[in-house]
């Protein structure tokens, strides 16, 4: 397959484009999808094949969501945060036929659909902050071995995407400086904290600072000690298990869907932990995330606990958003 290559589109009809300057819409970890209802199928299985992630909380619940609406909705519709027209075949009688060639202009259309490229992706197309892909090829076969290759590249973007604009909808505003001052004072690290969230405990001789946020219930806690030994995955998978019984005592972790991943050069934390956590004393339960990051400044080995309890509602934009609070955290050293 030749190399991805990445286009700007060119938009013939101006008021396609007239809100450019206008933030987009729509919640960021959702894929507005424009195809007709005959290529539906084919709109969830190759997007599937680049969004696969998938929490367990504790049933499971994708990572990104797709939503259809008809391509005649595409005025009413541009400025979606994430954007998707997919279109099979030459027939400008169906729908996402017809936008496509009306967006990309005869010759471009063409083009798309006897290359070897059927995958156009552009950024603040029609609105900033916004990724806008169209997919467009003769026939199903054709469209899934363009993608070949290219999924984790597409999915990046959309990832890269979703940090900036959660990290500015979480950290722009009201952040609670103060305390933040006051952690770094005192024990030599400090993460962002939005506003709405409480301290639950702070406990200096325990080295523990446990926040807490409802509507949903929420809850964020840093732990540290010395670092005395280098960790490997057993000695990991333990101490995840041990944590919650060691600070809050009324909660267990489950074997169910755990998954134990380590950092990499790419990764803000050296060890990550998921899986689904439940209450001993009575029936609550939901997904957790637990990391661990080395204070190398000061030679101590970081915990960093997300969990959330949210019965019956999607749970994963709470777990990413809590995910990057704790990739925030930040050392000095301690003199």
């Amino acid at each position: 397959m030749g190399q991805f290559k990445y286009y700007a589109i060119i938009i013939l009809f101006l008021f396609y484009s007239c809100d450019i300057n206008r933030d987009s819409i729509g919640a960021d970890n959702e894929l507005m999808v424009l195809a007709s209802d005959k290529h539906k199928e084919t709109a969830v299985s190759f997007l599937e094949k680049i969004f696969s992630d998938t929490i367990f909380t504790p049933q499971p619940e994708p990572v990104y969501k797709i939503k259809f609406a008809k391509p005649e909705k595409f005025s009413k519709l541009k400025r979606q945060s994430n954007l998707v027209i997919l279109s099979l075949g030459n027939d400008i009688r169906t729908g996402g036929t017809k936008l496509t060639r009306n967006l990309l202009g005869k010759k471009k259309f063409l083009e798309t659909l006897s290359g070897d490229n059927h995958i156009i992706l552009s950024e603040n197309q029609f609105a900033k902050n916004q990724l806008f892909m169209i997919i467009s090829a003769l026939d199903e076969q054709l469209m899934m071995e363009s993608l070949d290759g290219q999924e984790n590249w597409i999915k990046s973007l959309f990832e890269e995407k979703y940090d900036r604009r959660q990290k500015s909808y979480l950290f722009r505003d009201a952040r609670q400086n103060d305390f933040e001052n006051k952690l770094m004072e005192n024990y030599g690290w400090n993460i962002k904290i939005p506003w709405g969230w409480e301290k639950i405990n702070e406990a200096p001789d325990s080295n523990l600072v446990w926040l807490g946020k409802e509507f949903p219930y929420q809850w964020f806690c840093v732990s540290w000690k010395e670092k005395t030994n280098t960790l490997d995955s057993s000695s990991v998978v333990e101490k995840v298990f041990e944590f919650p019984l060691e600070i809050f005592k009324t909660i267990q972790f489950d074997n169910y869907m755990f998954r134990l991943l380590r950092g990499d050069g790419r990764s803000w934390y050296d060890w990550k932990a998921t899986g689904i956590w439940e209450s001993i004393d009575e029936p609550k339960g939901g997904p957790f995330s637990l990391f661990f990051k080395f204070d190398e400044l000061n030679q101590r080995v970081f915990i960093i606990n997300t969990l959330i309890h949210y019965p019956g509602e999607n749970k994963s934009n709470y777990m990413r958003q809590m995910e990057l609070m704790s990739s925030t955290i930040r050392f000095e050293k301690i003199n």
